[in-house]
């Protein structure tokens, strides 16, 4: 579903994702992909299963009224099953773009250690890369919930409110150092936008 650049510039992609959080760290990602030749479309599904589910028909309907390349953004720790398994593989022989997540977002976030720390006011030094953390998502709500513990950012009280605090500081190049499925998902889009993606 691949096609050339339009005449406003750019090529179109469309990202389905998860939830309101994936969209959130993708409107982040805005601005680099849009310096890789992207203009970006980000619809959230409201759950892993209804992404895979639904993939295939906003394919089609995205193929019907533009040209362009469709991705899915899917946590690996998420995939229950064989059977989710077998609808990724199945999604990524229909020509829909994998986003290779490893474990979950919160290694995305975990990455940039500076935005993590700016945003829970206390020092996070993670481990390099990302993406070996065994339960990334664990590891960043323990580390909000000690801020808000010590009384640094008793403010933040929900997951949702630690990401936004993160996501406001969070930086794509900083954070491709310290991941190697985002440095990866930078570089894919680099190539398949027409320009170096590292």
């Amino acid at each position: 579903m691949s096609g050339a650049a339009s005449a406003a510039g750019g090529r179109d992609l469309l990202v389905l994702c998860e939830g309101p959080a994936d969209a959130a760290l993708l409107e982040r990602i805005r601005p680099f992909l849009a310096g890789q030749g992207w203009r970006l479309r980000v619809r959230a599904e409201g759950g892993v299963n209804r992404l895979l589910q639904r993939a295939p028909r906003r394919a089609a309907r995205f193929g019907e009224r533009r040209e362009g390349v469709v991705a899915i953004l899917v946590d690996a720790g998420d995939l229950e099953g064989s059977r989710q398994r077998s609808d990724l593989g199945r999604l990524r022989r229909s020509g829909i773009e994998v986003v290779p997540v490893v474990r979950t977002l919160e290694a995305w976030l975990l990455a940039d250690s500076e935005a993590v720390t700016r945003a829970s006011g206390l020092s996070f030094r993670g481990m390099s890369p990302t993406d070996g953390i065994e339960d990334p998502k664990a590891v960043f709500l323990h580390h909000f919930h000690r801020a808000v513990r010590e009384r640094r950012r008793s403010f933040l009280t929900k997951e949702r409110d630690f990401i936004k605090s993160v996501l406001l500081h969070w930086d794509i190049n900083r954070a491709r150092e310290h991941n190697r499925s985002l440095a990866l998902f930078c570089r894919r889009m680099g190539e398949m936008g027409g320009k170096e993606g590292s």
